[in-house]
């Protein structure tokens, strides 16, 4: 039988954001992915990470509204915020997986390839892994690196 599954859901809120925007034409809304999620098992964390600076605050709001929980804040100058955001949600994905065993699944909602190492450990310590994101701009090589995607 199989254990019920503890999800932590762990959101690059800019990458999908864009995504999102340019290949379906519309906004990515966090809710539809946390309830389809719920469809895998219990949603037991939820982080979003993004610049949300001045122009992001909007999207804080809405994120936090729509249910992701941490709406992390990425403290690095602009040149730095990418690579500060991506750094800021593995070392958070992994902290929970070492901290929290509980927890044995982990959702990446990204299209960004590097999650790619952050995934390859995480299956590596007996976590299931679900990548949300979409055919057209989640990297193949992350697709293929995981258990299951699901597509926006």
């Amino acid at each position: 039988m199989q254990d019920k599954l503890n999800i932590a859901v762990f959101v690059d809120y800019d990458n999908i954001e864009i995504g999102v925007k340019s290949t379906l034409r519309r906004d990515f809304d966090v809710s539809l992915t946390i309830d389809a999620l719920k469809e895998r098992g219990d949603i037991v964390a939820k982080f979003a990470y993004a610049n949300w600076g001045p122009a992001g605050r909007r999207h804080a709001a809405d994120g936090r509204e729509r249910g992701a929980d941490g709406a992390a804040h990425s403290p690095y100058p602009r040149a730095a915020i990418r690579t500060g955001r991506i750094y800021n949600l593995a070392l958070d994905a992994l902290e929970m997986a070492f901290t929290h065993s509980h927890v044995n699944a982990f959702a990446i909602v990204s299209g960004d390839s590097d999650f790619i190492p952050l995934v390859n450990k995480l299956k590596e310590f007996g976590k299931r892994i679900f990548v949300v994101g979409g055919k057209a701009f989640t990297s193949t090589i992350l697709q293929q690196n995981c258990q299951r995607i699901h597509q926006l």
